[in-house]
């Protein structure tokens, strides 16, 4: 069931939890937030969302590198973008990275753990709540997701 999630809380609560897993990676996980940014969803798939990515960004990336996470308000919408300075993904790759069970590097995935299936239920999520989410390459190396849902506006709760 939907209601309203505010997504600076919500991403407090996945920094905090990612922390420590940066720390040992020797990876330095920042975030900045505007509040305000309320979306309609389901609180547990906003949480594995915005989970996955940061999740990623610390997996593939080496000791010394940066994952930052950014919310803002914009046109209407609520931006998250979880960009990160590591190993990057390669230019043919971006298509097809939120199908299912699709892999950049099949040894490199073996190695990190996870099914393949992160990434595809991310859109998921985020398309069955009128959202989008992309991937690029990030100016300078490693990668940026950034994920658009639209503001529940006005607290209507449905």
């Amino acid at each position: 069931a939907a209601e309203q999630v505010d997504l600076e809380q919500m991403v407090r609560r996945v920094i905090r939890t990612m922390e420590i897993l940066a720390e040992e990676k020797q990876i330095e996980l920042s975030y900045q937030a505007e509040a305000g940014c309320v979306v309609l969803a389901a609180p547990d798939e906003i949480h594995q969302v915005i989970y996955n990515l940061v999740d990623n960004a610390i997996k593939y990336s080496r000791s010394g590198c940066f994952v930052q996470v950014e919310l803002r308000r914009e046109n209407g919408g609520a931006v998250l973008s979880v960009s990160d300075n590591g190993i990057g993904i390669p230019e043919s790759d971006l298509d097809h990275i939120f199908e299912r069970f699709y892999r950049v590097d099949k040894a490199r995935s073996r190695s990190a753990g996870g099914t393949g299936l992160g990434l595809s239920i991310v859109r998921d999520f985020v398309e069955k709540r009128g959202g989008t989410v992309t991937a690029a390459c990030r100016a300078g190396g490693g990668s940026v997701f950034t994920v658009r849902l639209p503001l529940a506006e006005g607290g209507a709760a449905v």
